[in-house]
């Protein structure tokens, strides 16, 4: 049995099946059989109503119910920090979905932390979602909304020496994956 844990998007998935019709199921399609997972059973969590789970991915319980439990997990735009990390210099006025008060509020925090403290948050993200992965899972990390949080990201995975690939994907764009080795 291969779990797959979508960060997104719960209405990508219709009675455990990945339309074709949405850009992302083909990406994710197209990753699970380059992994050769056969029958893969398909999770989202979200922000958002619809999915699997209602709440943040890095949630410290979740994460801990789910050590070692996934074969992929999938970091497109779920709400939450993630989301929050990449729009720290959008204005607020033109952030969009995920822009409650709550999410305001945490980006307003967010600003106020040194460029060393945020690498700090972003370690814990990739080490929680790392905790996740089963041996030889992979972490596609994605949807970089922000250059310089996607060019923050590669640094401190060079600096922190973790092994991953970038790769240019047909409808996504790029994508930074991490195989749990």
């Amino acid at each position: 049995m291969s779990l797959i844990l979508i960060g997104a998007h719960p209405h990508l998935i219709h009675k455990g099946e990945l339309p074709t019709k949405h850009f992302w199921g083909n990406e994710i399609q197209e990753l699970i059989q380059r992994e050769k997972i056969d029958d893969p059973i398909i999770h989202t969590i979200d922000l958002l109503p619809g999915g699997t789970y209602q709440e943040d991915i890095f949630n410290e319980v979740f994460v801990k119910e789910h050590l070692e439990t996934y074969t992929q997990i999938y970091l497109i735009d779920c709400g939450g920090i993630w989301y929050v990390l990449q729009s720290l210099d959008i204005p607020d006025s033109f952030a969009r979905i995920y822009n409650s008060p709550e999410i305001r509020e945490m980006r307003e925090r967010l600003r106020q932390l040194t460029h060393e403290e945020l690498n700090n948050i972003i370690q814990q993200l990739i080490e929680k979602v790392y905790s996740m992965l089963q041996y030889n899972g992979i972490c596609v990390f994605s949807k970089f909304t922000d250059s310089i949080f996607q060019e923050t990201f590669v640094n401190l995975l060079n600096d922190l020496g973790w092994v991953y690939e970038i790769e240019q994907r047909k409808y996504v764009g790029t994508v930074i994956i991490i195989r749990k080795i």
